[in-house]
């Protein structure tokens, strides 16, 4: 498995918010573990993140020997990339599904863009958090590797400028959209919402419903291709730029918000006495990223 973004992008903030790469001015050894469980834990629900350093495949080795000091078991997703002329270790440590994890020494997590030991209450909520999967992260045990449209994977792929060079299923096992065990292929939910053609079959709820004083317009398919089609419909039905704007921004939060798992849709009412926008809000992790990815401007 190779880490699913090039370097350059990576670095440049568009796709990952800065706060969530941590970069190193070389491999510190086992030194970098805390960084990599820091992120493992996964406090916030934003992914994880990345530790990037300058290196070369001997660090690599050296790297995943070190792993073991991980408790629970925790791999992470490690690759070479090159940047500026440099060879550099990449290191994805996406969030972790066993939640807490530890070194030998404790237990970390990130604070405004830091790694650190966390207080009583960040340790009282990382507890809390002990096994619990955000449901867009979750396996969707109705669906298997063929409800994914390689189409809309080879997009996003083409967006990430990715190195990735696998097909079929080790390919979405690269990108982290199928269950862990190789004995039983199912898909996550996230791969669903943005890399079926139709997320619906498995996800009733996965859909944008737009009404405009009585006339309801659906929108279906891919997340990221409901969002285009709501925001070119709502461009035109709104003579202001700057409130379509607005009500645009509003779509795009709820569709990153929104619990999958209800059944009710996203509803944007157009009223005469105004706009309403109502939907179940949920917890999701990786829904961000994929928006980002697929060009949203999501804060």
């Amino acid at each position: 498995m190779s880490v699913p973004i090039s370097l350059n992008l990576l670095l440049s903030g568009t796709i990952i918010p800065r706060s969530r790469v941590e970069s190193l001015p070389s491999f510190p050894g086992e030194a970098v573990l805390p960084h990599i469980t820091a992120f493992a834990n996964d406090l916030g629900n934003e992914g994880g993140g990345f530790v990037v350093f300058p290196g070369d495949e001997g660090d690599e080795i050296s790297l995943s020997a070190s792993l073991g000091m991980i408790y629970p078991e925790y791999m992470p997703v490690i690759s070479i990339d090159e940047y500026h002329g440099v060879s550099y270790v990449v290191v994805w440590a996406y969030a972790g599904n066993l939640r807490t994890y530890y070194l030998p020494k404790g237990c970390y997590v990130r604070r405004n863009g830091k790694t650190v030991i966390p207080d009583k209450e960040e340790l009282s909520r990382l507890n809390e958090l002990h096994g619990v999967i955000p449901y867009d992260d979750a396996v969707n045990h109705q669906a298997g590797p063929e409800a994914i449209d390689d189409r809309l994977v080879s997009d996003l792929l083409h967006r990430l400028r990715s190195p990735l060079r696998e097909s079929g299923e080790d390919l979405y096992r690269s990108l982290l959209l199928l269950s862990p065990s190789c004995d039983y292929v199912r898909v996550r939910n996230v791969a669903l919402l943005f890399f079926s053609d139709n997320p619906e079959a498995f996800l009733s709820g996965a859909y944008v419903e737009v009404s405009v004083y009585g006339t309801v317009r659906a929108f279906h398919g891919p997340l990221q291709l409901q969002l285009q089609e709501a925001f070119s419909f709502i461009d035109s039905i709104m003579t202001d730029p700057a409130g379509a704007d607005e009500v645009k921004a509003m779509l795009l939060d709820a569709v990153m918000r929104k619990d999958y798992e209800s059944r009710s849709p996203i509803r944007i009412s157009f009223k005469v006495d105004g706009l309403s926008l109502s939907y179940e809000p949920g917890v999701n992790r990786r829904i961000r990223d994929f928006l980002r990815a697929f060009g949203f401007l999501v804060t």
